[in-house]
């Protein structure tokens, strides 16, 4: 008898372990903490007065806040037919021994300097986020801002792919007289981020972007398989100033080029121009010699070509 007890207690242990082992986390579901990490959405419905844009959040870079490493993102916008970058926010974020996303520090007027940043702690997305009827309030300056968590198991297909099991958070924001200023639906895929987002303004108006590409950041990228097929990577970090990384493979032997052109379609630089075997490739571009702006990267082997957008942002 004791030895069946003990023999069950053993079962309920192993079972509290996987569970355990195999829980979610709030951070499972945000843009992974890993420089090189890149989320890339595009507008695919607007106000008339709302032009259509491409969005990007990226882990460019780490810095140490109070002893610890916080994870610097930088979410930039560009207007469709503009070389023109706006930056909208640099946050430092983290991530807990629980799996929270910490914000430790934000940027006020747009400077990656962490010593010009204003120091925060707060909770940017947190566990309770995959509990569904969740909600909370906080303050941020005049902002009063409420999130809700509308639903944990949104399917959602957008132009990179469909993903399962999606969280739906609502983000209502009142000025200081309690008067609604907007809204967003974000909706989060676990292993990559924000897929797509749905803002609107009480006057109806507002714009829907979804994600069309991402780079999940170099730590996680896997690069010793023998590639079956060709890939051009976005580039990171993007933006960047002035050094970037491309990275491609090759399932196939043969002579390859790799050149930047800018939006005129004029040759830049060459990177590569020679044969490669097959396998994975990384080079890196220093433009700082080349003026702020957008340019284009394109890759041709063989019968593949394939082009991507890059922003030098000095």
């Amino acid at each position: 008898m004791k030895r069946k007890i003990i023999q069950l207690l053993s079962v309920c242990v192993l079972v509290l372990l996987s569970e355990m082992i195999i829980a979610q986390t709030g951070s499972d579901y945000y843009l992974p903490l890993s420089i090189g990490s890149q989320l890339n959405l595009h507008t695919v419905q607007a106000a008339p007065n709302w032009s259509l844009r491409t969005t990007i959040y990226s882990i460019e870079g780490s810095d140490l806040i109070s002893g610890k490493e916080y994870f610097r993102e930088r979410g930039t916008e560009i207007a469709d037919g503009s070389s023109e970058v706006s930056v909208f926010h640099i946050v430092w974020l983290r991530k807990d021994s629980v799996g929270n996303i910490l914000l430790g520090a934000i940027s006020l007027d747009g400077s990656a300097d962490i010593d010009s940043a204003y120091l925060i702690d707060f909770n940017w997305l947190p566990n309770e986020f995959l509990i569904a009827g969740y909600s909370r309030t906080y303050t941020f300056g005049d902002e009063t801002s409420k999130d809700s968590v509308m639903s944990t198991n949104e399917t959602i297909t957008v132009p990179s792919g469909t993903y399962n099991n999606c969280l739906k958070i609502s983000v209502e924001t009142f000025d200081s007289t309690g008067t609604l200023i907007r809204r967003d639906i974000q909706y989060y895929a676990n292993g990559i981020g924000m897929v797509k987002k749905e803002r609107t303004f009480p006057n109806e108006e507002g714009h829907t972007d979804e994600l069309i590409s991402y780079v999940t950041g170099i730590d996680d990228v896997e690069i010793t398989q023998t590639p079956n097929n060709y890939l051009l990577s976005q580039n990171y970090p993007n933006p960047f100033n002035p050094i970037t990384t491309i990275g491609y493979q090759l399932p196939v032997s043969g002579n390859v080029s790799l050149k930047i052109y800018n939006l005129m379609g004029e040759e830049v630089i060459t990177l590569v121009n020679e044969n490669k075997e097959i396998g994975n490739y990384e080079v890196q571009f220093d433009a700082s010699k080349l003026t702020s702006g957008v340019y284009f990267y394109r890759l041709q082997s063989n019968s593949f070509t394939e082009s991507k957008k890059l922003i030098l942002m000095k």
